[in-house]
C-alpha cells in the first residue's frame, strides 16, 4: 500500500502530466481528470499541489513551470522540486 508522500508523489506527477496534455483553466477540471484517473482529491489539497509545484497561471489557464519556460523537461521539474524542498519554511 502506498503511504501519503508516495500518493501525493504519483498526484502531482499526474497533474503535471495533464497540465502537458491539454489547457486547464479551473482546479476543478484538475479534480475531475485527477478523479477519473483514481485520484481521491479536493481542490484545496489541488490549490496545495499547484504551488508545491510552482504552477502557473498565465493567460487563463494552469502551466507547468517548464512548459512556463519553453520546453517541457522532466529534469528541471524534480530540480525544482528538490530545490523547493530545501528551503526553510516550505512545506
Amino acid at each position: 500500500m502506498n503511504n501519503e508522500l508516495e500518493i501525493r508523489d504519483d498526484r502531482q506527477r499526474a497533474i503535471l502530466a495533464l497540465l502537458r496534455r491539454r489547457p486547464v483553466h479551473r482546479q476543478e477540471e484538475l479534480v475531475a481528470k485527477l478523479a477519473e484517473r483514481g485520484f481521491e482529491v479536493t481542490q484545496s489539497s489541488v490549490s496545495r499541489d499547484l504551488r508545491q509545484l510552482g504552477v502557473a497561471k498565465v493567460g487563463g489557464r494552469y502551466v507547468a513551470p517548464a512548459a512556463a519556460q519553453g520546453a517541457p523537461d522532466p529534469l528541471a521539474d524534480a530540480a525544482h522540486l528538490l530545490r523547493r524542498a530545501g528551503r526553510p519554511g516550505r512545506t
